[in-house]
């Protein structure tokens, strides 16, 4: 609340917050909270429970964001344990879409801040990026110097990206990346470990896949009618492409 304060205060009415209005989760309705909220003379109400209409602007929001993280996942195929780095990637990517609520269609971020969006350097979320290994991190000089990861969003703070290491189990931060936005990696029998999380939870080791924007024409069988009966009818092997390293 008080980093929202500072951030916000300006587009408040007379510089402070009247009324917070909350669903009922424990977050909200602590002797903490409502101390800080006497303090600052801010009004509490709350929204009755199970009834999202009574918290609709946050509820519609989450919905945007919701549809959002689906598409992302269903391309990528990652574990659901990485939600929270591909709400941060939606929530960047909507507040720099024109909103029509805005004066001129502009932006929530360029409402905010009096300048237009960088976009350059915004990735696909979860596709496959090269990440350079740090010295301690090889296993010897001839090890790879690079290896495979995922994106994760960016990292504003520290103005790079923030990347899952299958090689290593590990979530961090990358700067040197190579990115190839439609490739994605698939898993197997693997265990990721979050930041936060108190026990890892399994997904799977890397191949590679790629998605393809081009449609492919059907080839018709130029074979006698009589050996196409007359064969057995086999399931097609899906095969992966192996990146190239």
């Amino acid at each position: 609340m008080e980093k929202f304060l500072q951030e916000y205060k300006h587009f408040l009415p007379e510089d402070m917050i009247v009324t917070w209005h909350t669903d009922n989760g424990t977050e909200f309705t602590s002797n903490d909270i409502d101390e800080f909220c006497r303090e600052l003379c801010i009004h509490r109400s709350f929204a009755v429970p199970y009834v999202s209409a009574h918290n609709g602007q946050a509820e519609r929001i989450w919905g945007i964001l919701l549809c959002m993280m689906r598409t992302y996942f269903a391309q990528s195929k990652l574990n659901i344990k990485f939600w929270v780095f591909c709400a941060l990637h939606c929530m960047m990517l909507h507040n720099i879409l024109p909103s029509s609520v805005l004066a001129g269609n502009m932006t929530p971020y360029e409402s905010l801040h009096g300048h237009k969006p960088d976009i350059s350097k915004i990735r696909v979320w979860g596709c496959l990026v090269w990440y350079v290994l740090e010295d301690r991190d090889r296993d010897s000089k001839i090890a790879p110097r690079a290896v495979p990861a995922v994106h994760l969003g960016r990292d504003h703070q520290r103005k790079g990206y923030h990347i899952y290491v299958p090689s290593l189990n590990r979530v961090t931060t990358g700067y040197h990346l190579t990115f190839q936005e439609k490739k994605f990696i698939s898993f197997e029998n693997r265990k990721v470990r979050v930041p936060g999380d108190t026990e890892p939870v399994h997904v799977e080791m890397p191949q590679y896949r790629e998605e393809r924007d081009e449609e492919v024409e059907a080839q018709r069988d130029e074979r006698p009618r009589e050996l196409r009966d007359g064969m057995e009818l086999r399931s097609r092997e899906v095969r992966i492409p192996k990146c190239k390293s």
